[in-house]
């Protein structure tokens, strides 16, 4: 369970790594965080395995991966304005934080874990599409979605 809040912070540097770092030819600085990854990784393991056992080293885990990730972002920003690209995807992380609060309430209502899971579903589609749709039209005003909507 500890390990799964690692799997964001995984996922992203990886994207980092397969768009950026490497298509730029940014090896060096991909194995500096790498390296800089795995020492963080010992070094928790040696204190925190002795303390927790398995939690011990999946904080540590964890941890690394946030590690990394920090390395990587670092090495970005000469190249990319992140506040830019981090305040344009706010909105779509706030979508998916309120798509997940109303679908975890559906197994408290309906109790057949079937039915349930289909009502996520559509459900959770339906919250997500509709927010999306919301955020570029109403919020960033997207000309491409306005004009798909447009009477010809």
């Amino acid at each position: 369970m500890i390990l799964a809040f690692g799997i964001p912070f995984a996922s992203i540097g990886s994207i980092i790594r397969m768009i950026y770092l490497i298509p730029y030819e940014k090896d060096k600085q991909y194995t500096i965080a790498i390296i800089i990854g795995a020492a963080v990784n010992f070094v928790g393991n040696l204190f925190l395995i002795n303390l927790f056992g398995a939690y011990g080293a999946c904080i540590t885990t964890v941890g690394a991966y946030i590690i990394v990730l920090s390395v990587q972002i670092y090495y970005m920003q000469n190249d990319f304005n992140l506040r830019t690209k981090i305040y344009k995807i706010v909105p779509y992380i706030l979508c998916g934080i309120f798509m997940i609060l109303i679908l975890f309430q559906v197994p408290n209502l309906i109790h057949n874990p079937i039915i349930a899971l289909v009502i996520q579903l559509g459900l959770g589609v339906f919250i997500y599409a509709g927010g999306t749709l919301f955020i570029l039209v109403v919020i960033q005003r997207d000309n491409f979605i306005k004009r798909i909507f447009r009477k010809k």
